[in-house]
């Protein structure tokens, strides 16, 4: 499914179905950010995902560098290793890597005085 994937969290479904190797061992992710992108939620859904993605990490950096915010620029390092595409990653929308992608965008913008809502 090269334009739509097949759904989130369906890839090793889709690669243990037709398994005519006996020996052939089920993954249950392809052990890069990208190719888990590609492969369970296809180019349109890459695309979106990244640009979402893109556009909170950009506007966030701007800001705490205008800001000198630290505790925001450090969360950016994190979030910006996490789409670095040299290195390998586990499951990206497991329990444990989302939840740290997301702790780190929430303290990035709750840390800055003018993308924190609760400022406002």
């Amino acid at each position: 499914y090269p334009y739509l994937g097949v759904g989130n969290k369906n890839y090793r479904h889709e690669t243990c179905v037709n398994k005519e190797n006996k020996s052939y061992v089920c993954e249950t992710h392809p052990h890069q950010i990208y190719f888990e992108l590609l492969s369970e939620h296809g180019i349109l859904g890459t695309l979106f995902i990244l640009a979402v993605f893109s556009f909170l990490l950009l506007r966030g950096f701007k800001v705490n560098i205008e800001e000198k915010n630290f505790i925001g620029i450090g969360c950016f390092c994190y979030l910006f290793t996490v789409f670095t595409p040299l290195i390998p990653s586990g499951s990206f929308f497991s329990d444990y890597n989302i939840s740290l992608f997301f702790i780190n965008l929430s303290i990035m913008y709750a840390s800055s005085k003018k993308l924190n809502i609760f400022n406002k």
